[in-house]
């Protein structure tokens, strides 16, 4: 929850006014209806004159912007006053849908964006992310894996540099250059000269927020091709919506996506092993991965039938189809950190 002096300075500081919060005594003065009356924290302040509501979602880890534009709206008809939503922090993907839509939005020492007065203030963003760093391919690998297994399989910070190379199939060069990333962006530390370990700075869910908040999920797909059949026993794992649909409601509808890594797809392209490849449609639809998609299932890989669902989410996580946002959200949700 957002402390009301953090938000009151920060608003004293960027706008250069008096500014007084209060919460909402009942949060039904409106006569809101229960789910708004759930979800949100109110508080009401003034700005340039006019009363301004602040809603501020109770749990704001990841939301939809499509349902939050509905409440929002909502609330402005019964309230008849502006309204703002009030966030602790904000991914550059949530950033840029709630101002496509117009959302005012108030994220404390970050960014102040309120269309209605005409107020775009943009403060302090991830230092990191703003030098143009983000994930490598492998880095990613390696941060997927530990957000998925560190607890049950396999703890980074017990192995050292040699280990984890042979283990992924990368070389160490490429292991330590992935370190280096990874280090770059303070997620991780490294411990040793020579025999070299890496731990991980937060906990999982912690590790989860800061990524997806600071926008350094890459997607791993380079590039979707289509085919209308296969090379006889080539194992793939589904992808995209046919594998969403596996970790949520969403249906998978009528084109069946898989992935494959970038080396095996140009190794089985060079022998002619695909069946009227092309770029435009066909049977199945095959994104060329940038790491390998079922290694990071490790040895339980020939159990697994679909991707993993942190790279799913990177792959899909720009998709501006509400029913993907909230199967995301729901898949999302499942996973124990």
């Amino acid at each position: 929850m957002n402390e009301i002096n953090v938000i009151k300075n920060y608003l004293v500081r960027v706008l250069g006014v008096d500014v007084h919060i209060e919460m909402s005594a009942t949060n039904v003065e409106w006569d809101l209806p229960l789910h708004i009356r759930s979800s949100y924290r109110i508080h009401r302040t003034h700005l340039f004159g006019r009363t301004v509501l602040m809603l501020e979602p109770i749990e704001d880890e990841r939301f939809r912007v499509s349902l939050i534009f509905a409440n929002l709206e909502e609330v402005r008809k019964r309230s008849g006053y502006s309204v703002v939503l009030l966030l602790s922090h904000c991914s550059s993907i949530q950033r840029s849908r709630l101002i496509e839509k117009k959302i005012g939005f108030i994220v404390p020492g970050t960014q102040l964006y309120l269309p209605e007065f005409l107020v775009d203030l943009r403060e302090v963003f991830p230092t990191k992310k703003a030098n143009g760093i983000r994930l490598s391919p492998s880095s990613q690998f390696l941060l997927t894996f530990h957000l998925l297994h560190s607890s049950d399989r396999i703890e980074f910070a017990s192995h050292n540099y040699k280990f984890i190379s042979e283990w992924t199939g990368y070389s160490p060069m490429a292991i330590t250059l992935a370190a280096e990333n990874l280090k770059e962006l303070d997620l991780i530390d490294v411990l040793g000269k020579k025999d070299k370990h890496m731990i991980f700075k937060l906990e999982k869910r912690e590790l989860w927020q800061r990524v997806l908040s600071a926008g350094l999920l890459r997607t791993p797909v380079k590039e979707s091709i289509f085919v209308d059949q296969f090379p006889e026993r080539m194992r793939l794992l589904r992808s995209n919506v046919s594998a969403l649909s596996d970790y949520s409601d969403l249906d998978s509808g009528m084109q069946e996506h898989f992935a494959i890594s970038s080396f095996d797809y140009q190794t089985i392209k060079r022998g002619n092993a695909f069946k009227n490849l092309n770029r435009e449609e066909g049977k199945f639809c095959l994104e060329v991965w940038k790491y390998h998609p079922g290694r990071i299932w490790g040895n339980a890989e020939s159990i697994h039938k679909v991707v993993d669902p942190i790279s799913l989410y990177a792959s899909m996580q720009d998709s501006d189809d509400a029913r993907v946002e909230m199967a995301l959200e729901q898949m999302i949700q499942e996973i124990q950190w």
